[in-house]
């Protein structure tokens, strides 16, 4: 049997250590996710397309359905959380509400990955999105606000580190190292 490339698990450091896990469904689409062993959302599709998803409070509780339409790249959630976002023909990010989102046509940090779009319906999604992208992400804007990346790659071209800066002043805003 293939090994297939998936996230199987994300720990987050900011507001105190947090372990997300996934899950995934026969089709290797994200069917549930869990935060600290508790789930946190369960994820349903129609044709390979994000239909719907349950939300579940601290303790496991079920909170909300928010089910999604899907036309030309383009997610609206129709009922429950108001979500909406479009995606390009390999599921990267493009737009998520007011902010955009712009790529290179070179490799980027999870290039054999397949991009789903559940991960981007995660809070912080800006600072997230970076880690699903097939190729590498170099601009990013939000209302009138412009940044950029700036990506290092080692010797065998795999992006070893990426920094965040406002365009106008190019100072770093945030940095990422990626373990390889």
């Amino acid at each position: 049997m293939m090994k297939k490339n998936r996230i199987s698990e994300i720990i987050f450091e900011d507001g105190g250590p947090a372990t997300l896990k996934l899950e995934y469904n026969a089709d290797d689409l994200i069917s549930k996710m869990y935060v600290n062993a508790i789930i946190f959302r369960e994820f349903s599709y129609v044709d390979n397309r994000l239909s719907a998803m349950s939300a579940f409070d601290e303790m496991g509780n079920f909170t909300e359905e928010t089910t999604f339409s899907f036309n030309d790249g383009h997610y609206l959630s129709t009922s429950g959380t108001t979500y909406d976002f479009k995606v390009d023909n390999q599921n990267q990010l493009l737009t998520y509400f007011n902010e955009t989102f712009a790529y290179t046509s070179n490799s980027g940090v999870h290039k054999y990955l397949k991009l789903q779009p559940a991960l981007y319906i995660l809070e912080d999604i800006t600072f997230i999105a970076l880690y699903f992208g097939n190729n590498e992400w170099i601009d990013y804007s939000v209302s009138a606000t412009n940044y950029d990346l700036n990506n290092t790659r080692d010797d065998n071209n795999n992006i070893v580190n990426i920094s965040l800066s406002n365009s106008e002043d190019d100072i770093p805003i945030a940095t990422w190292t990626i373990s390889l």
